[in-house]
């Protein structure tokens, strides 16, 4: 009988010590809130803007936000491309707020008339690219161009 009730306490001791350790976890993650979506391991749900049919797959999914996690650090802003990303998750879970998760920092994105305008700038861009199978200037530097795969035929290369 004391063998039991040990096992019994060990059990639930366990639990209690991992459940105190996802949370502070969570806590340092800065992710507050039940976990209803996550791909950070690959595993994620693929959202649909139903409006423009983009598709997108946020790293984690709260409700009400979407937490993009990003590997490299930043300096005083996030990168434009990044903001466009999380604009474009945000419209297809269908929530108002994000944030952007950097190596050293964080930044809070709310989804905003003119973000969503220049999502949809971007988007019809490349829709008319596709369309037309063209592809879109690019921005060409020595560097650049000297690794580009492209390089060879490319008719814009330095």
């Amino acid at each position: 009988m004391l063998v039991i009730v040990f096992v019994i306490l060990a059990f639930f001791t366990i639990i209690l010590v991992s459940w105190i350790v996802l949370l502070k976890r969570r806590s340092e993650a800065g992710i507050g809130g039940w976990v209803k979506d996550s791909d950070l391991k690959g595993g994620g749900r693929k959202y649909v803007d139903q409006a423009t049919g983009i598709v997108a797959k946020p790293d984690i999914v709260l409700k009400g936000k979407v937490i993009e996690v990003k590997s490299y650090a930043v300096k005083n802003r996030p990168f434009s491309g990044d903001i466009l990303q999380t604009t474009a998750e945000m419209n297809a879970v269908g929530v108002g707020k994000a944030e952007i998760h950097y190596l050293n920092r964080k930044f809070r994105v709310e989804n905003t008339l003119h973000l969503r305008g220049v999502l949809m700038r971007v988007f019809h861009t490349m829709k008319e690219h596709l369309d037309h199978n063209t592809a879109p200037h690019g921005t060409p530097t020595k560097g650049r161009c000297r690794v580009c795969e492209f390089n060879d035929i490319c008719q814009e290369r330095c």
